[in-house]
């Protein structure tokens, strides 16, 4: 039975996501196939992936299915997570964590659980106000 909704037009996120507010300490990088680190801004973030934002003429050259390294730092929590890029629209790109399909990867998940919860605090106190 069909519900009369596209594939294209289904939302894409399969986890809870959560935006990041003006201070909040999250540090985002993104390194690819060049090796070399490209800073970003991090403006949402769940377990399954990060959409990112880069400075204008900051923008590395990803393409659709590259495989990338993300590096999440906030407060005492730093990690570097594998991902690959999902879509680039201008100097925004979204990135999805493939390795929590694998039961391993336990330590990098609860390191970006605690960096989730942090960011999530951030966004209920700037609500809150």
């Amino acid at each position: 039975m069909s519900l009369g909704v596209s594939v294209s037009a289904k939302e894409r996120r399969d986890g809870y996501r959560v935006g990041v507010v003006h201070g909040v300490a999250l540090e985002s990088e993104v390194r690819c196939s060049k090796n070399k680190a490209w800073p970003s801004k991090t403006l949402n973030l769940s377990l399954n992936g990060v959409f990112l934002e880069f400075p204008k003429g900051g923008v590395p050259p990803l393409h659709v299915d590259e495989k990338v390294s993300i590096k999440l730092h906030c407060h005492e929590d730093s990690v570097w997570v594998p991902g690959v890029v999902r879509h680039q629209r201008s100097n925004r790109v979204g990135i999805h964590f493939p390795e929590f399909m694998h039961a391993t990867a336990k330590s990098t998940e609860q390191i970006i659980s605690r960096i989730l919860r942090a960011v999530e605090r951030g966004s209920l106190r700037q609500k809150a106000r």
